[in-house]
């Protein structure tokens, strides 16, 4: 847009809607660029957006009819009336949602004698806790699976990164060995993950994930 020496009828109506602020996005970006170099259009804008505030400021003080008041207050007490839902018990193959939160600490450590490995309720896998952090809903474990074992396919709530440090995983068709990374970014799906000859991960996931 290059700058005007006079504005037409084109270049008034965009400056009219720059200073109601109701440009597309991409719009209002581009005619503050353009504005920057044009004093006309500058000019108009900053006029327009006087006026404006003006007219917003002789407008009549008006109370809300009293109908609208009572539809809200009748919203409110629906609302209230509505009885919690419980939240549902953690699925047994995903031990990790029932972890309780870590204390905070600013250097965290875990020996490696600590932490027992849990059944992950799938024949043959197990997982063991390194950190949960319940405020992000995000859980670091290992995990480990016996020669023959699988877990089910499930959707990931937030990204999951994988990173195998023994074995074979398989993941659908494609299949990871030792030091294979991996990760599935939010709203993916995993199918159905095996292994031949056993193996253990390093994961980090959300607490949310959903099995299928």
């Amino acid at each position: 847009m290059s700058r005007h020496e006079t504005l037409d009828d084109t270049a008034r109506e965009t400056c009219a809607l720059a200073a109601l602020g109701v440009l597309p996005p991409d719009e209002a970006t581009a005619f503050e660029a353009h504005a920057a170099g044009c004093p006309a259009c500058r000019t108009e804008r900053e006029s327009l957006r006087e006026l404006a505030g003006g007219l917003l400021e002789l407008a009549p003080a008006a109370d809300p009819p009293e109908r609208l008041w009572s539809r809200i207050a009748a919203r409110i007490t629906e609302a209230a009336q509505v009885p919690a839902q419980p939240r549902p018990a953690p699925d047994a193959r995903q031990p990790w949602r029932a972890w309780t939160p870590d204390a905070e600490a600013t250097l965290f450590s875990l020996p490696a004698d600590a932490g027992a490995w849990e059944p992950a309720g799938a024949p043959g896998v197990q997982a063991r806790r390194l950190f949960v952090d319940h405020a992000a809903q995000r859980v670091t474990m290992m995990v480990r699976m016996q020669p023959g074992a699988s877990y089910p396919a499930h959707r990931h709530v937030e990204a999951e990164e994988c990173f195998v440090l023994s074995g074979d995983l398989w993941t659908g068709t494609l299949r990871l060995h030792a030091g294979d990374y991996q990760r599935a970014e939010q709203g993916s799906r995993h199918p159905l993950q095996s292994t031949e000859g056993g193996c253990v991960l390093l994961l980090v996931s959300s607490l949310g994930d959903t099995l299928e």
